[in-house]
């Protein structure tokens, strides 16, 4: 059981892996694996503009349509 009064910034990452818009999916993969990450910020002029995750990229790599 956790304390349900935890604030988010008592535990979130600070220390936030972002990429840019332009980023190639390889690019991102490497950072997944080298961090042990599952989603990662897309930022464009320091605005978060989506996340990219594990699953986007499976997606990707298993030829899944992107677009629901």
């Amino acid at each position: 059981m956790f304390d349900k009064r935890l604030k988010v910034t008592e535990i979130m990452t600070r220390k936030v892996i972002c990429v840019a818009g332009n980023t190639t999916m390889d690019e991102v993969a490497k950072l997944f694996k080298e961090n042990d990450l599952h989603h990662i910020p897309v930022v464009n002029d320091s605005r978060v503009i989506g996340i990219i995750s594990t699953t986007d990229l499976n997606k990707v790599m298993h030829h899944f349509t992107l677009f629901k």
